[in-house]
Formats: structure tokens, C-alpha cells, sequence
């Protein structure tokens, strides 16, 4: 029989946090154990998530849409999470602090991002939400579109916003199920790989040695 995994769908580093945070061995970077908790328990929401089932709908697409928009809205949650109260970041810090930390791997999610965003299917979402956005999001998506800022952070929570206030759908307007999950599933990759590496970065802090 298989014995199950403590640490199933937890960040990769999380048994060595739990044994830090027992010997009081914390970063100075995670001052706060109950709000890393409680990311923790946000993060493995996400990452054990399998998907949705529906009864009665006729298309497969249709559903592995709502799923995706389901998975991209727990990816946000802990990611939001993170940099606001386990780090007590705002976007732009937190960003600058992404790029100084994973410039490489922050360039390619930024470079992908900018190539799915071009797409006329991608345009064509962004033009079927923009009217349900509140002014905030409305300037995310201003931005993005006329090169200013693809600020990938502020996009994907004008996405959130208009899949949990009713108006985006899989089959929203003219917008096809497989681009609302390829876009979808980027962000999700996007949120939990970059949390996972910001969090292991944190834990190889070393203790000072102790004075005497």
C-alpha cells in the first residue's frame, strides 16, 4: 500500500519550512508563521485541484473552460495571498522583486505572455470583458493592449474579476472555450511556479550564529 505524502501539493520546500518554523528558525523574510500557513493551505487548494465535473453539458470544452477558470481563480488567491500578507508587498514591489529575484524565468513568462496576448482570440476576450471591468481593470487592460505595461499580475486579476462577478464564461460573446483555458492555464503555470520559487528562495536563508 502506498504510504500518502504529508506534503502532497504543498510548495516544493514546504517539510523544510515546517522544521524551521518548529526550531523558531524562521527567514526574516517570513515573519509571520500563522499568514504562511495559511498561503500554504491556499497553494496546495490550487495545486490538487483536478478539475470540475458537469452534468449535461454537451461540450467537453465548455467544461474544461470552467475548470480552467476555476483553477486560475485558486492560483490567485494564494498568489495574491503571498505577496500581500506573507510578504506585505503591494504589485509594483512585488514585481520589481520577482524580476530581481527569477529575471530569467520572469523574462520567458513575460515573453509568453506578450506572444498569447497578440493573438486576434486573446484580443477578441479581452474586448468581451473590457465593458463588465471596473475603471482599475479597464486601465490593466489599456495598457496591455497599447504596449505600455503588460502588467501580467494586474491582467490576470481583470480576468478573476470578470469570471467571479457572472460575466466571463467559457463561451462568452465570440470567445472559443480553448482560448479562455490556454489562457487560463498560462496564468495558473505563471502564479504557482513563481510562488513556489519566491518561497524556496526564502528558505536559504542560514541563521546567524549565536552571540555569546
Amino acid at each position: 500500500m502506498k504510504i500518502p505524502d504529508p506534503w502532497e501539493g504543498y510548495p516544493t520546500e514546504w517539510s523544510k519550512y515546517q522544521g524551521n518554523h518548529t526550531k523558531y528558525l524562521l527567514p526574516p523574510e517570513l515573519p509571520r508563521p500563522t499568514e504562511t500557513y495559511r498561503w500554504g493551505a491556499r497553494y496546495r487548494a490550487a495545486k490538487v485541484y483536478k478539475g470540475s465535473k458537469f452534468d449535461g453539458y454537451s461540450s467537453r470544452d465548455t467544461a474544461k473552460g470552467y475548470s480552467a477558470l476555476v483553477a486560475l481563480m485558486l492560483a490567485f488567491s494564494a498568489f495574491e495571498y503571498f505577496y500581500k500578507e506573507v510578504l506585505n508587498l503591494n504589485v509594483p514591489d512585488f514585481l520589481a522583486q520577482l524580476h530581481s529575484d527569477h529575471p530569467t524565468e520572469m523574462n520567458d513568462f513575460q515573453d509568453e505572455f506578450e506572444f498569447i496576448v497578440k493573438s486576434p482570440e486573446t484580443d477578441q476576450l479581452f474586448k468581451e470583458i473590457y465593458p463588465h471591468l471596473d475603471k482599475r481593470h479597464q486601465k490593466s487592460i489599456d495598457d496591455m493592449l497599447s504596449g505600455k505595461d503588460a502588467n501580467l499580475i494586474r491582467v490576470f486579476a481583470a480576468i478573476r474579476h470578470a469570471f467571479i462577478h457572472g460575466h466571463l464564461t467559457p463561451n462568452m460573446g465570440d470567445v472559443e472555450p480553448e482560448t479562455v483555458i490556454d489562457l487560463c492555464r498560462f496564468g495558473y503555470r505563471f502564479m504557482m511556479t513563481i510562488t513556489d520559487l519566491q518561497f524556496s528562495g526564502r528558505l536559504n536563508w542560514v541563521m546567524p550564529p549565536p552571540e555569546f
